[in-house]
């Protein structure tokens, strides 16, 4: 009976976060197609170092730094993780357009 329990209650939180991704989904979606929503999300992209390498050297002894490496690749997992939801024509606007160049 209790393992029935816990499989209920697990079916209902996947069920929950189910939702809430969806909504989170849409919501990145509309913003994503408005021309502010396309500057937040450039700015975001640029910040997170989107595009560029995330290995980190020693300037003296040519070394890769690995702890600095992994934080690099860290910060971009916040662009990567909000890419996943935006629509392919969003995003072309989104990297292919400079934000100066964008609409007002």
């Amino acid at each position: 009976m209790e393992k029935q329990a816990a499989e209920k209650s697990k079916d209902k939180k996947e069920i929950q976060i189910s939702k809430a991704e969806a909504r989170l989904r849409q919501a990145v979606k509309r913003v994503a197609n408005t021309p502010d929503g396309q500057v937040v999300f450039r700015h975001l992209m640029e910040i997170c170092d989107f595009g560029r390498s995330s290995i980190v050297m020693n300037q003296q002894t040519t070394e890769i730094n690995p702890m600095s490496t992994v934080y690099m690749e860290a910060r971009k997992t916040i662009y990567y993780h909000f890419r996943n939801l935006i629509p392919a024509e969003s995003l072309k606007q989104i990297e292919y357009t400079k934000i100066d160049d964008m609409e007002e």
